[in-house]
């Protein structure tokens, strides 16, 4: 074999493993950004989130217990 032939496969060889690399990183990255999270969509409107009773988040579950206790309140003690 001549050095050409071998010098040609190895940088196919480090171009490939160069590209899974590459790939495997994106991958990756696509995989932190899309996977659910700690993550509100509509950050400082709970009361009108259409998740809210699903959500898991601290300011969900302040925003429910708010609704219950205007719920619970007669009409002269509402704001």
């Amino acid at each position: 074999m001549s050095d050409d032939l071998r010098l040609d496969r190895r940088e196919a060889l480090l171009s490939l493993g160069r590209y899974l690399v590459a790939g495997a990183i994106a991958v990756g990255a696509g995989l932190l950004t899309a996977r659910p999270g700690d993550a509100c969509a509509y950050p400082g409107v709970c009361a009108e989130c259409p998740a809210l009773e699903g959500c898991a988040l601290p300011q969900a579950g302040a925003a429910r217990q708010d609704r219950q206790r205007s719920g619970q309140l007669s009409d002269c003690e509402r704001p």
